[in-house]
């Protein structure tokens, strides 16, 4: 009988974004123009004077968390301006906001997920089967910093191992219909130098109907 084996979608649970560094009160703007939406984002402006500065939104709830970084929450779809005030001077910090796009685990260039099962005895079979995070949109562009992998059987963890790259053929070899694998403590990284943390994700192996 034939086995399948199905990813979940990952999904994106914190993000934090760069921006470049001044030593002026309003001399600082945001390197990534993006903002994600129903989630912390924290915007990095290392202005020495960031408490002077008071920030307001409409669209957008801003605080600071320190001498550095903002935090930017929205619900909002498209742009979000986010004005900044001192003294009799003022000017507009403009992000577009978006959904935190699917980010889905892909071998050998194919997309799986749970609607795209993959036979077993494939995975088994393939010396080079990589994982990685793909379908980010607009400027975001995203590589591995390093996972846990965990494999469980009968309620036991039979096989761990932590990856700094991409690699899953080693577990997959092993794979039984019944398994489950968890991704946990995934670290992946936004170009611009961003970093953020990916939800753990679940596969599973089961046999086909």
């Amino acid at each position: 009988m034939k086995k399948f084996i199905t990813f979940l979608i990952l999904t994106v649970t914190t993000i934090t974004l760069t921006s470049c560094k001044s030593s002026a009160v309003f001399d600082c703007d945001a390197k990534v123009k993006i903002l994600y939406r129903d989630i912390m984002n924290q915007v990095y402006i290392h202005s020495p004077d960031v408490h002077k500065i008071k920030f307001t939104s409409d669209k957008a709830n801003v605080s600071i968390l320190n001498d550095s970084t903002l935090l930017v929450i929205t619900q909002a779809k498209g742009r979000v301006d986010i004005k900044m005030e001192y003294k009799a001077t003022s000017r507009i910090l403009s992000f577009r906001a978006q959904s935190v796009p699917e980010a889905k685990l892909s071998f050998r260039g194919r997309v799986y997920d749970s609607y795209t099962p993959m036979p077993v005895n494939e995975a088994r079979a393939t010396q080079n089967a990589n994982a990685s995070i793909s379908d980010f949109a607009y400027d975001c562009q995203v590589e591995f910093i390093s996972m846990d992998i965990f494999q469980i059987r009968d309620k036991q963890v039979i096989y761990s191992t932590t990856t700094n790259g991409h690699e899953l053929n080693g577990a997959l070899q092993r794979a039984q219909a019944g398994d489950t694998y968890i991704f946990s403590n995934i670290r992946l990284k936004l170009t611009g130098g961003g970093e953020f943390k990916g939800a753990d994700t679940i596969l599973k192996i089961a046999e086909a109907k």
